[in-house]
């Protein structure tokens, strides 16, 4: 079977629980469709079912996870960003999937021992709604390194980047965070802005951490991290997500001329 050979070849055994799965959702396959329209490309997707009993267990399973999207994380990224993707996901229903699979046991038993004591089905239990990543920009800056007495700074580049989950209780996941973190010996009040606002500034770039209306973020973009007090944000891209359960989308016009900035260099060079 194709069991018997990934394992052979990976030299790994794959659970029964996970082969059982598989079996089970055997018969389905998706077609991706792309379109080019004004200088845009488009894509959709659309799933096929060998049977009814597949698309039923299909749809049983994805309901488990993943639920639709409001779109509301997707206001805070403002412009034209490079990369963004956002997605529904219902964290108690990974964990039981992932329990069921037999993984979280494993997992559990790294997270859980002495050293780090974290417990996985609290964490999963907090994550349930909107979660999204952006990529806005790339930005050319200066950074140093130090060679004996002396400091050298040199041209490099620093992806402007921004993540963001939606949770049950941010109050509470914030502040179990913020234990685990001073528990490795980190003094948060050295870093802290407010009760739910955290920056650290490391080899030249800020990052902010903490909560916004319940949802947890991590960015070191500083035009995101001013929108999330901004009040009245609107994009086409908080439209176009809501109600769907996955949605990614982008634009390289911010790095057309960096883009073409290295062509050229490459072309001087040869």
């Amino acid at each position: 079977s194709n069991f018997d050979f990934i394992e052979k070849m990976s030299g790994m055994d794959i659970p029964e629980e996970i082969k059982k799965e598989l079996n089970d959702l055997k018969g389905i396959s998706s077609m991706v469709f792309v379109s080019f329209e004004k200088g845009e490309v488009k894509a959709n997707s659309k799933m096929y079912y060998a049977s009814s009993d597949v698309e039923k267990k299909y749809k049983e399973l994805t309901e488990q996870l993943t639920g639709n999207i409001n779109g509301d994380q997707l206001k805070y990224i403002q412009g034209n960003p490079l990369f963004f993707v956002s997605g529904n996901l219902k964290g108690e229903g990974i964990y039981g999937y992932l329990t069921k699979l037999g993984l979280m046991s494993k997992l559990e038993r790294e997270f859980s021992n002495e050293d780090l004591g974290i417990d996985l089905k609290t964490i999963f239990g907090h994550f349930t709604g909107d979660m999204t990543f952006s990529l806005r920009d790339i930005d050319k800056v200066k950074k140093s390194y130090s060679w004996g007495d002396e400091v050298h700074e040199y041209d490099s580049t620093e992806p402007m980047i921004a993540f963001m989950a939606e949770v049950k209780d941010g109050s509470a996941l914030l502040k179990l965070i913020t234990q685990k973190m001073e528990e490795f010996e980190e003094n948060m009040d050295e870093f802290k802005i407010d009760d739910n606002t955290y920056k650290n500034v490391s080899d030249g770039m800020t990052y902010y951490f903490g909560l916004k209306d319940n949802n947890m973020y991590v960015t070191n973009d500083e035009l995101f991290f001013k929108n999330l007090s901004s009040s009245d944000l609107k994009n086409e891209y908080s439209g176009m997500a809501k109600n769907n359960v996955f949605v990614l989308g982008g634009s390289l016009d911010n790095v057309k001329g960096m883009i073409m900035e290295e062509v050229r260099d490459e072309s001087i060079s040869g």
